[in-house]
């Protein structure tokens, strides 16, 4: 049995997180150590912008102890504020049109491959891209025993949310929702709620943002907003309830716009939705969707995202 070693992960913006994984050619790859570092403008924060430098020190003991083959980046790392920039690739994309876009070089011997992203004109007809979270999606399609049909619309939570159309093995689509970003700027710098409180989604508040979104859907987001603070001076809720109605007014908003956008038919009704997040932003998408009368299947981003690093070393050795 043939074993080999890369190191792979993303290098966002505000963090850093490498694998050392094992790639075999007869059964699973698996990581065999991690480790965490600080993100792109977390350096440049602190005036550490030597890339190489940073990378070197990081995985050093890696590089000892195993003969690592090659080193595969995703995120912010290959932005204009990155070690390179890398180019994007545009969708519709799969792992080989992915891999053939990214930047290659070496450095000590070593191969380096930073992937640039993906990059669409999204159904509203606007430019849209992503880095960082098209290695989750290829990995997914990788997977044919988790995308099941050949049409997916897959949700990747966070601080700018991901929705992307797969289709036929590929990429086909995407829009970016600024929905975390949105949540923590009304939460803490407008006058929708009273206090500061700690979110607590215990409770059935949350379930009404999202339906109160679901049922003004065409009256927008920027209509329904100051229900927030008109339920605290009129009915008396309070600041708790009202951070968890507000989170689900946000959440209710971005799966209304991403259902209609993404819709394989015109019209057409989304019986499932794949979410690739942690535990904690899957059970809350989960439960939104529910309101839907969507099923969510759950996915690890950490299972995916090792299972494109593996298929694109195999692109990048080709």
């Amino acid at each position: 049995m043939t074993t080999s070693y890369i190191i792979a992960g993303d290098w966002g913006t505000s963090t850093l997180r490498l694998y050392l994984i094992e790639l075999n050619e007869t059964s699973s790859s698996r990581i065999v150590e991690s480790l965490d570092g600080l993100g792109v403008a977390a350096l440049q924060n602190q005036s550490e912008t030597n890339f190489e430098q940073v990378f070197f020190s990081l995985v050093a003991p890696w590089l000892e102890q195993y003969r690592v083959e090659r080193v595969i980046l995703s995120g912010m790392i290959g932005s204009t504020i990155g070690w390179r920039e890398a180019p994007y690739t545009v969708c519709p994309a799969d792992d080989t049109s992915h891999a053939e876009r990214a930047l290659k070089f070496t450095i000590n011997g070593l191969d380096f491959a930073i992937l640039g992203g993906l990059q669409t004109v999204n159904p509203i007809g606007q430019p849209d891209t992503m880095r960082g979270e098209e290695t989750q999606l290829l990995g997914l399609l990788s997977q044919p025993q988790l995308t099941g049909s050949s049409t997916n619309l897959v949700a990747l939570p966070g601080t700018h949310n991901k929705w992307a159309l797969l289709n036929q093995g590929r990429v086909q689509n995407f829009v970016t929702g600024f929905t975390g970003e949105l949540f923590a700027v009304l939460r803490e710098h407008t006058i929708l709620l009273g206090e500061s409180e700690e979110l607590d989604l215990s409770g059935d508040d949350f379930e009404r943002g999202v339906t109160t979104a679901k049922s003004s859907n065409s009256a927008g987001l920027v209509h329904v907003l100051f229900s927030v603070r008109a339920r605290q001076l009129v009915d008396g809720e309070s600041a708790k309830a009202s951070l968890a109605y507000l989170l689900g007014l946000i959440v209710g908003s971005d799966i209304a716009g991403a259902i209609q956008l993404l819709s394989p038919e015109p019209g057409g009704k989304i019986e499932s939705v794949t979410i690739i997040a942690s535990e904690s932003l899957s059970q809350t998408y989960t439960r939104a969707l529910a309101c839907f009368d969507v099923s969510a299947q759950c996915v690890e981003a950490t299972d995916v995202a090792l299972a494109a690093y593996a298929q694109l070393s195999k692109q990048l050795s080709s």
